[in-house]
């Protein structure tokens, strides 16, 4: 029962802060109301998030070395429950961007101690559960989106979304002081499988890149692709409906890496379906076509959607010894690309135009193809005579 309990902590986690990480896109048009505050300034609590995501991933990585994991990810869980029921129930900006900057270290927490658990739980199949989480955490966001719009349409208030999804955030606290991490007979003895390397500081360094690249990426696609879409001669409702098809096909891809991912490296994953996305994306470049563009976009969205878990996989293998810390560093790394992304792009659109986003996003591939590349070179499953 602890192994299962263990399971339900990790998984549930991902969904909460899938949850609250759309929450502010997913509400954006009844928070300017709510908020009676223009979309500029409402926007700016996704900052404050980042922030507090980036100040403390570090930090908690290093306590989750020193102290009970769990009790530290019951105090993340309570900070992102503060930040789901204080942004829907509490009209002030000021406290919405501290609130934000709490939930941000709630979401550090996730990142550094969902991982470690599955390692302990999973060690024969673990990049499979990362891409179980990765798509549970999708999941989440899709729901929060949903019943906002199930809500809203029957004339009910948005933030009722929020209560109904903090019960599940609740159920965690209720399930942590029974379960044990460490010590626990019902816990799985075995330890994750290293990935050794040539020089372990490179690899790490390249991997770290490879997450900052993919998260600018993913950004800067998401946020300008039915605009290129548009420019490239689509209605607006083809370039929502390529969009959602790309969201759909991003999980189904989690899902299915579950499997794939048990049967292939992480390393070979990464290149390949860089690789295609690449191919993808430059197909639809070259194209008007709306349905080129949603087969395009559909095979990039189900190749894309599992690399943050490949690469963190990755990351964690190489240095398994420090788990969490390495795991907070992806998630600063991530999170440096959310904000880097749209300071970049907004500048080259001013300067270049909408469809240079897209050229921006092939040319992100091609650095993390190569530096896949120079990674799958660096390592292997057995360990070298002289690993660093």
């Amino acid at each position: 029962m602890n192994k299962h309990r263990l399971a339900y902590i990790a998984f549930a986690t991902y969904f909460v802060t899938g949850v609250i990480c759309m929450m502010i896109g997913a509400s954006m048009t009844y928070l300017q109301a709510w908020f009676a505050k223009p979309i500029e300034r409402i926007v700016l609590i996704i900052s404050f998030f980042a922030l507090g995501r980036i100040s403390s991933a570090y930090p908690i990585g290093k306590l989750v070395e020193e102290h009970d994991p769990l009790k530290i990810l019951f105090v993340g869980i309570c900070l992102i429950l503060i930040y789901n029921l204080g942004i829907g129930f509490i009209p002030n900006l000021v406290l919405a961007f501290i609130f934000a900057f709490l939930g941000g270290v709630g979401m550090s927490c996730q990142d550094a101690i969902c991982p470690l658990i599955l390692s302990k739980i999973y060690p024969k199949s673990y990049s499979s559960s990362l891409s179980a989480g990765q798509s549970i955490y999708s999941l989440g966001g899709f729901v929060i989106s949903w019943l906002i719009g199930f809500f809203v349409a029957r004339g009910l208030p948005f933030n009722i979304a929020n209560i109904v999804l903090s019960i599940v955030g609740i159920s965690i606290l209720i399930v942590i002081p029974f379960t044990k991490l460490q010590g626990s007979e019902e816990t799985v003895d075995e330890q994750l499988k290293p990935l050794y390397t040539k020089n372990k500081k490179l690899c790490l360094i390249l991997v770290l890149i490879c997450c900052l690249l993919y998260c600018s990426l993913v950004n800067t696609l998401l946020s300008y692709l039915t605009s290129i879409l548009e420019t490239l001669g689509s209605s607006p409702s083809s370039a929502n409906y390529v969009l959602a098809l790309y969201n759909f096909f991003a999980v189904i891809g989690s899902i299915a890496f579950i499997s794939i991912l048990a049967m292939t490296s992480e390393k070979k994953v990464l290149i390949v379906n860089t690789l295609v996305a690449i191919i993808a994306l430059v197909f639809a470049s070259l194209y008007t076509n709306i349905y080129v563009h949603a087969l395009a976009f559909g095979i990039s969205g189900f190749v894309l959607g599992v690399l943050f878990s490949v690469i963190l996989a990755l990351a964690t293998r190489i240095e398994y010894e420090h788990i969490s810390v390495i795991s907070g560093l992806i998630g600063t790394f991530g999170a440096l690309g959310d904000i880097i992304a749209p300071i970049i792009s907004s500048y080259i659109v001013t300067n270049f135009g909408v469809l240079s986003t897209g050229y921006l996003v092939i040319l992100c591939l091609i650095v993390m193809l190569i530096l896949s590349l120079i990674i799958y070179y660096y390592t292997k499953e057995e360990k070298y005579g002289d690993s660093k």
